[in-house]
């Protein structure tokens, strides 16, 4: 799952630090009484950086092609429901005829509590994430000061990850619900509300037919509210809660992408239960997301930052030596 964010290069990061690693414990070695321990620490050096560079070698599995191609084709997937009419006929089955109004449409507790308080809840994430770069960077500058016989710290590299992967995550959680908002204001569909059928005055039209001339202002594709709960994606795509100095484990960035479908989903649904969005807004919104995201982790995150600990990336399993 973490793979996603390999740009067909060769991981070098692993292999410095595991360099470093080896170099560190061998000069620890060194310390010690007697030219045994210094012989000793030599070798270590050696055998360590041969095996950090061996490490490092290769390209990593999933090329930025590949997954170019991924949302390529879940594009061509939701344009081919502009040709069907599984849109319509869901909001079908959450309208009231009777009531000539959707069936949550008027539930005071569901707007407050899942429309508004949710997402504001949610909105809360950049100002953590701000809180976690800034603490982040004060530690890695605090690192960056230590040295043990030449050999940065290996403390010093962590934190300077982490305040790489507390950096994405604070602009990653901004930039996409605004690309979001910007897009629903560029692309004038309706919402199923202003739809003739369910009540409203506008005829329902999909992306490929133009707006009436005639016809207000509308901003409801792709959907808004659901993104809040979808841009959950850059937790996984940054390897999870950064620690400042903690290794990252795949199974936490599996479940922040579990969280963020299945909260970006829920978010959606209510909002087509209230006549807002229909279902090909919310995923178009999941999409485009997750390419934003995606984007910014490229851009942002160097080779091996979310990476998991794990025998193959072995910089995420050092210890920080004791001080």
């Amino acid at each position: 799952m973490i793979g996603w964010l390999s740009f067909d290069r060769a991981d070098g990061a692993t292999g410095r630090v595991a360099a470093g690693k080896s170099i560190s414990t061998g000069a620890e070695a060194g310390a010690g009484p007697g030219p045994g321990a210094s012989a000793r620490a030599g070798a270590s050096v050696g055998v360590g950086a041969g095996v950090g560079v061996g490490a490092g070698v290769g390209p990593q599995r999933f090329p930025a092609m590949w997954i170019l191609a991924g949302f390529a084709v879940a594009a061509l997937a939701l344009l081919a429901l502009e040709f069907t009419d599984v849109d319509m006929h869901l909001q079908r089955l959450l309208y009231d005829p009777l009531g000539a109004t959707f069936v949550w449409r008027n539930d005071a507790q569901i707007e407050f509590w899942l429309h508004h308080r949710l997402k504001q809840l949610l909105y809360l994430l950049p100002l953590l994430a701000l809180s976690g770069w800034w603490r982040a960077w004060r530690l890695s500058g605090r690192r960056g000061q230590r040295r043990r016989h030449g050999q940065a710290d290996v403390q010093a590299t962590a934190a300077r990850r982490s305040v790489r992967r507390w950096r994405y995550l604070f602009i990653a959680l901004l930039a996409a619900p605004l690309i979001v908002t910007v897009t629903k204001d560029l692309t004038n569909r309706p919402c199923p509300w202003d739809v003739v059928e369910f009540g409203g005055q506008q005829r329902h039209h999909g992306l490929f037919v133009p707006a009436p001339p005639d016809s207000r202002r509308l901003a409801c594709f792709p959907a808004g509210h659901a993104s809040a709960g979808f841009a959950l994606f850059a937790f996984a795509l940054a390897g999870g809660w950064p620690g400042l100095l903690t290794p990252m484990r795949a199974g936490s960035a599996r479940g922040w992408w579990l969280a963020g479908l299945a909260l970006g989903l829920s978010m959606g649904a209510v909002r087509m239960a209230q006549g807002a969005h229909f279902m090909s807004h919310v995923l178009w919104c999941a999409w485009l997301v997750g390419l934003v995201q995606w984007a910014l982790a490229r851009w942002l995150l160097e080779p091996g930052d979310a990476a998991p600990c794990s025998a193959r990336t072995a910089i995420h399993c050092v210890k920080p030596p004791a001080a």
